[in-house]
């Protein structure tokens, strides 16, 4: 019984109280606050989710929370109040994987992640290439380029190293996609490695890439390339997506406006390196962070151009120790997490000829689709599948090195539709192997590091699992979490895995959006749908496994929001986002309405689970007396809408003001 009166007592505020229920002996009865909200719908995420009427600051705490009457006891002469008039006020938004830097754009070529067909694409690149004045023989990198869409070949540009051949003649180019993993390039970004990259690289010096490289027929590169492929020709991407070339001064007080007006007041950024952190610790030490900021430290050996080897894993956690010593003494920075890739993307591309495959690495392998291209709209489809069983396919993969030569190549094209690889099961790739996975998670747990782990397909997901389960006893031991990124699709035993082990995952929700034109370029891979009509078929695999968020929390993991930004969009779009959890439907389409998560469940997965993720549940994720004062107030009620079946509207939510570490840094006149 006086358990549950102390937490009724704290929330309320009731003086007396707070001594006898833990609350520092040093807190005045009545203190005067720097802050009160009076009269709104305080959701605070607290075990019971209470609603309260009013909340008051003082300094960077919480020092009541309750009714208005009882709050009121708080106000001094110097107190400001502000009347909510029943605006919504929730704990401040953790974002658990973001890449907060490239939440702004620099001022450079950028299309924005519109999908545009290859004919228009030569035209806006031409345009930047006049805009910004690029000396011949000077690199243009193309940001935020979208992979998934548009991108529709013509009888003019095939390919797209066409495309922007035609656009850039006298320029090597390099796209890089949106999502953080694709990449296009021309002809003379393909010639600007000491050894260009052709067919008969691709068969020895870069043997080992030679799936991460888009080719036609005859295993000349067309362009597209992913991962590790594109530091072979430019390994800028830090500089060139997340405007790292630009200074700290010049970037990061634009960050921390977008991620004030955002309502983000804590997140993990994603994959940090060196020149990333310090940014960050620039904008830390000259009293400008609007924001928490939990760095995921990137290390790779050989800068991300070959797998890594048991003898970098020295290496590699000296390195984040170096990193992780720099910041040593920041106020809102901690560098106490490691970020490690198990695998790709799950995307090919069906405007290939062949079609590319997916990277990431599955357990049951991919199918080899065959597409058609509709003329009218440029959109690909589904016609049917290279039969992996058939005598044919069974003579190709017994005597592969017979249909290795460009007329043979071209003989059997011509003889059967697709070419003799497409005869090859494929498995995607994990980004380096099981052992250097384990070794490397183990290693970093014994060095203090939380451990985020980038898992998209079925076996990176199994992989990460394995990992976890050999350090968790010692993770515990030192309080540190466990957590995957993303996890597209995973397999049932291995959700229950993740669960038992209390994994934290962080979704990108808004990634559960139906799009036909997106699904065309994973589910055909995966499974063998009879037309784009057939994508969304209940019976599919990737229906029943794809984005399990409900899955996960129900097997007792915990989902977190993470919006990978600038993947996709440079906007975190967190309400979005939110929404999308909610429905995971959209253009009359539902991806799995048994994995929708309710309003409640969706709302801890962007505050206090995010906080547990951080070892910081104690004093963020909540707002309860004690905790530090982050929290924002909305335009609308976001758990009203969700309760009326107003859904739909989540999306279009505003942040009105930001309040961090009791300060209020962002707000709506």
């Amino acid at each position: 019984m006086l358990k549950k009166n102390c937490t009724r007592a704290l929330l309320l505020g009731v003086a007396p109280f707070l001594i006898a229920c833990g609350e520092q002996a040093s807190t005045p009865q009545h203190v005067a606050a720097d802050i009160v909200l009076e009269n709104g719908y305080i959701y605070t995420v607290d075990a019971d989710r209470s609603v309260a009427q009013s909340i008051a600051i003082k300094g960077n705490k919480i020092v009541a929370v309750g009714a208005t009457a009882v709050v009121a006891a708080h106000i001094g002469p110097n107190t400001e109040v502000r009347d909510l008039g029943g605006k919504m006020v929730m704990p401040g938004l953790h974002d658990m994987h973001i890449h907060a830097l490239g939440s702004v754009k620099p001022d450079m070529c950028d299309l924005g992640g519109e999908g545009i067909p290859l004919d228009t694409l030569v035209a806006t690149v031409k345009e930047c290439v006049t805009h910004y004045k690029v000396a011949e023989g000077d690199w243009m990198p193309v940001l935020q380029w979208n992979p998934f869409e548009g991108n529709q070949p013509s009888n003019a540009y095939p390919t797209i190293r066409a495309a922007l051949d035609a656009a850039a003649p006298n320029n090597p180019i390099i796209m890089w996609g949106n999502d953080g993993h694709h990449g296009a390039v021309n002809t003379l970004a393909l010639n600007s490695p000491t050894v260009p990259i052709n067919a008969e690289s691709l068969k020895t010096t870069y043997a080992e890439f030679a799936g991460l490289i888009a080719v036609d027929t005859n295993g000349e590169p067309t362009g597209g390339m992913t991962e590790g492929a594109r530091n072979i020709v430019r390994a800028d991407m830090d500089n060139d997506m997340l405007g790292v070339s630009a200074s700290a001064e010049a970037l990061m007080p634009r960050v921390a406006a977008k991620m004030a007006q955002t309502g983000i007041t804590s997140l993990q950024d994603a994959a940090v390196t060196k020149s990333v952190l310090a940014h960050y610790k620039w904008l830390d030490d000259n009293d400008g962070m609007t924001f928490r900021v939990r760095t995921a430290l990137l290390a790779r050996a050989d800068g991300g151009k070959s797998p890594a080897t048991a003898d970098a894993i020295s290496h590699m956690i000296n390195s984040v120790n170096e990193m992780r010593a720099s910041v040593d003494g920041a106020k809102y920075i901690r560098a106490n997490a490691v970020k490690l890739f198990a695998d790709g993307v799950l995307e090919g591309n069906p405007y290939g000829n062949p079609p590319t495959m997916p990277n990431a690495a599955m357990i049951d392998g991919f199918h080899q689709p065959l597409f058609t291209i509709n003329n009218e709209t440029g959109n690909a489809d589904v016609t049917g599948y290279v039969d992996l069983e058939s005598a044919l396919c069974k003579t190709v993969q017994q005597s592969p090195t017979i249909y290795a030569s460009k007329d043979a190549i071209t003989a059997f094209l011509s003889e059967n539709g697709f070419v003799p690889k497409q005869c090859l099961k494929q498995y995607g790739v994990l980004d380096t192997t099981e052992d250097i996975i384990k070794s490397y998670v183990k290693a970093a747990t014994e060095n203090d590091y939380h451990v985020h782990i980038h898992a998209l397909g079925d076996k990176a997901v199994r992989v990460s699992a394995d990992a976890f389960e050999q350090t968790k006893e010692l993770a515990d031991k030192k309080g540190l979490t466990q957590s995957i990124a993303h996890l597209q699709i995973g397999k049932t035993e291995d959700i229950k895995r993740l669960g038992a082990l209390g994994a934290y995952v962080a979704f990108t929700y808004i990634w559960a959006t139906p799009e036909p034109e997106y699904e065309m370029t994973v589910i055909p891979f995966m499974d063998k749908v009879k037309g784009i009509n057939d994508l969304y078929n209940p019976d599919h695999y990737y229906m029943k496994n794809g984005y399990p968020f409900k899955s996960i929390l129900d097997n007792g993991g915990v989902p977190v929001f993470g919006s990978d930004t600038p993947v996709g969009n440079r906007n975190p779009r967190p309400f979005g986002s939110m929404e999308i959890a909610l429905t995971r439907e959209f253009g009359g389409r539902v991806l799995n309405a048994s994995e929708r998560l309710n309003i409640h469940e969706a709302i801890a997965s962007f505050t206090i689970n995010s906080a547990g993720m951080m070892a910081r549940r104690d004093e963020l994720g909540s707002l309860e007396v004690g905790k530090l004062a982050d929290l924002i107030v909305l335009d609308q009620n976001v758990v009203e809408l969700a309760e009326n079946g107003d859904v739909s509207k989540i999306s279009d939510t505003k942040v009105l003001t930001t309040v961090f570490d009791g300060r209020i840094v962002h707000d709506t006149p």
